[in-house]
């Protein structure tokens, strides 16, 4: 297995909703690393998307993560293309190294599994397009998607699944669409437009209007429950004259379940509608890992925020990561990963941050980068004066800085130095 540059990881904002069908993104980077005695941080060079197979860093890494069932590899924002240039180079290092076989992205749980199933027939620039959030689709991680393509047919590939509920292309919506045109034309032809109730939903909960609130989850749920009614009754049919799967069905039934749930949220909690999202997505991550894809060693792309073991927020929200440390236990592990300084793109309001965390309580300042670009600390290998403090750090989509105990969060982190904005690909999707 060989390749140039790999992969891409996602994280939605906790607090902001959508506003296109292909929202998100999220970059990792290029990373150096070397080894400072006490602190057992590791720094090594990267250059040109190559990682070489002997460099610390990832060895260091791995040592760590080997074993596990789940590494999780997060990312302080979704807008930093070197830190979807080095998760991409971890990734692939690690499939083609330790075993690990499936990389689960922060992105549709339809989207992703239904263009798996074409990977024959679609280009890597293809796969790329039709499964991600638009901000996730950056020259960073053309690599990652040339070796999913160039190894899907291998003895062993690297399987690419997803486990958000929310749509992060057309793509599963477009197969859906032209599969129920059979059934129910009206349908077919309005379903686009009558799924955008969730965002309807969403945006009137923030506006605080309640009746519209509820008017549009009623309008979801009436749209999903009629899905999921057409496949259940011509199961047989739809794989006959669509050449639809027992498992892509399943995976129809599985959303369809989910967007009823993602509205089942009452007025006066509707505050806790990301938690209830990351719920959604722990059940079908899950769902993947127990029943689809078991015995196999997984990594997951996300955000930092969705990947976490515990929360810095003050209410108690719980996420996805906190699901998964409490199921996988000492089995999982969480890499949260910092920059001290650069660029970031910010999706809201459409602009790039420069931003400078060199800063005394900040844990991107903490971590000795050294000469090189990047350092990686583990925190349950070497007692780390500051791992047990609580610190600050700077997360795009979490609000700019928060407070946390590093060692209660994470099991490790990786500090980038400098760093820069994606280079976003203009495609049709």
């Amino acid at each position: 297995m060989k390749c140039d540059e790999l992969l891409i990881y996602a994280f939605q904002n906790q607090f902001n909703i959508m506003t296109t069908w292909a929202e998100y993104c999220n970059r990792f980077l290029f990373f150096f690393i070397l080894s400072i005695g006490l602190f057992s941080i590791i720094n090594c060079n990267i250059s040109n998307g190559h990682y070489d197979s002997e460099n610390s860093l990832f060895l260091e890494i791995a040592e760590k993560v080997k074993n596990k069932k789940v590494i999780a590899i997060g990312e302080s924002s979704h807008g930093v293309g070197d830190f979807f240039k080095i998760k991409s180079e971890l990734v692939q290092y690690l499939h083609e190294h330790h075993n690990f076989e499936i990389l689960a992205f922060e992105s549709g749980l339809g989207d992703l599994n239904m263009a798996w199933s074409h990977i024959d027939s679609l280009s890597e620039m293809e796969l790329l397009d039709k499964t991600l959030f638009w901000n996730f689709k950056c020259e960073e991680i053309v690599g990652l998607f040339s070796y999913i393509k160039s190894e899907s047919n291998s003895q062993y590939p690297l399987i690419y699944t997803g486990f958000d509920n929310q749509m992060s292309s057309s793509y599963f919506i477009n197969s859906v669409q032209t599969t129920i045109s059979q059934f129910d034309k009206e349908m077919a032809q309005e379903l686009e437009e009558r799924l955008k109730a969730y965002i309807r939903w969403f945006r009137a909960g923030n506006n605080e209007d309640e009746e519209l609130y509820k008017s549009e989850a009623e309008s979801f749920v009436e749209t999903a429950m009629r899905i999921q009614s057409i496949f259940s009754s011509n199961a047989n049919v739809i794989k006959e004259n669509h050449g639809w799967t027992d498992f892509q069905i399943e995976v129809v039934e599985r959303i369809c379940k989910g967007f009823i749930r993602t509205v089942d949220v009452p007025y006066e909690e509707r505050h806790l509608s990301s938690q209830h999202r990351d719920g959604i997505m722990f059940d079908n991550f899950k769902w993947l890992m127990n029943e689809v894809y078991p015995d196999k060693k997984i990594i997951i792309w996300a955000h930092n925020g969705h990947i976490e073991r515990n929360t810095f927020y003050e209410y108690g929200y719980k996420w996805m990561g906190h699901h998964l440390a409490e199921y996988l236990a000492e089995d999982y592990y969480a890499l949260g990963i910092f920059a001290r300084s650069g660029k970031t793109y910010r999706q809201w309001g459409d602009t790039t941050i420069v931003f400078d965390n060199d800063t005394l309580g900040m844990i991107e300042s903490l971590v000795d980068i050294g000469e090189w670009n990047s350092s990686f600390v583990d925190f349950k290998s070497t007692d780390i004066p500051w791992a047990s403090d609580t610190l600050s750090a700077f997360e795009v989509e979490n609000g700019g800085v928060v407070k946390f105990v590093p060692s209660r969060r994470f099991d490790g982190v990786l500090v980038l130095n400098e760093v820069t904005s994606p280079t976003f690909l203009n495609l049709g999707d």
